[in-house]
């Protein structure tokens, strides 16, 4: 289990409000988050993250993970209601990410994001 520390939280956020306005992953320096955090540039490199990329790679598993989990006690429990797990357990995940994926979903920060979701909720697809 990844461990994510309030202020790489803010490093992910910042990162987040940045990619609003500058949605190519590629233009998202630390600095630009460094500057909008009021810090150095140089304590993102030391204390969260070394480039943009981990962020974004740290994003996917805080959204990821839990729905991984969700899905999977749904899959192998004794629960079958459907309509009632994806409103009670995924629907609530997703609105507590809600900013980070309606820019995810709705930029070109991310290509691969789409194939996440997917990949998680392929497992329901099975169920008889």
């Amino acid at each position: 289990m990844i461990i994510t520390t309030d202020n790489q939280q803010k490093v992910i956020d910042t990162f987040f409000l940045i990619a609003k306005e500058t949605p190519s992953v590629n233009k998202i320096t630390l600095q630009m988050i460094a500057s909008r955090l009021g810090i150095r540039r140089e304590s993102i490199y030391k204390y969260c993250f070394r480039i943009p990329n981990e962020i974004l790679e740290r994003a996917h598993y805080l959204v990821d993970k839990k729905i991984e989990e969700s899905v999977n006690e749904f899959v192998n429990g004794e629960r079958h209601d459907f309509a009632v797990f994806l409103s009670h357990e995924i629907l609530p995940l997703l609105y507590e990410k809600r900013d980070w994926l309606q820019i995810l979903y709705n930029t070109i920060l991310d290509p691969k994001w789409g194939k996440i979701l997917e990949k998680n909720m392929y497992p329901l697809l099975k169920i008889p």
